[in-house]
């Protein structure tokens, strides 16, 4: 139901969208079967050009420097190896054949705050206000430079399944 509506109003309304952009919680690491499924729904929405217009942004994802160490020495991760795996997951469990660029940015880091308090932190964690705009300019330039997407001849009513019709496998 909402799936028509999201469909509906972007050929009918919106026309034109310059990103798709996904966002986790990068403090998860799980690609979860849920997520697969959702993201098979967005793709029989908007077929297969959605991709070339999507990023992944992974949010919570802290960069100051005991975070990143702590990343890397219990889990080793870091921005790199998480958006590589990311992109084989998109490939081996959606079909995604297009690389989907990956942001992380921390929406709690007090960047943009007035408070002496979270001025301070800032200012003690010149690495991850470094990141920050790093990833801000990152997904400003990318959202630039991709080329808009059209819902014209392209939106479609999701697949049948996804909108819990019964489903039968025939054994051929």
């Amino acid at each position: 139901e909402h799936a028509m509506e999201i469909v509906n109003a972007v050929k009918n309304d919106v026309k034109v969208i310059d990103v798709f952009l996904l966002l986790f919680d990068g403090s998860k690491p799980r690609f979860q079967r849920p997520v697969v499924e959702l993201l098979k729904l967005y793709q029989s929405m908007f077929s297969d050009e959605i991709w070339k217009n999507t990023i992944t942004e992974f949010t919570f994802w802290k960069h100051d420097e005991d975070t990143v160490e702590e990343r890397l020495e219990e889990q080793e991760m870091d921005e790199e190896r998480k958006h590589r795996e990311w992109n084989v997951h998109y490939r081996e469990k959606v079909g995604i054949q297009v690389e989907i660029p990956s942001i992380f940015i921390d929406p709690v880091f007090p960047i943009f705050s007035k408070k002496d308090r979270h001025i301070r932190k800032v200012e003690r964690q010149p690495e991850a206000k470094s990141s920050f705009r790093l990833y801000t300019y990152l997904l400003m330039d990318l959202a630039k430079r991709m080329p808009a997407y059209k819902c014209q001849g392209q939106c479609n009513a999701p697949d049948q399944f996804f909108l819990g019709a019964p489903f039968i496998k025939m054994n051929k």
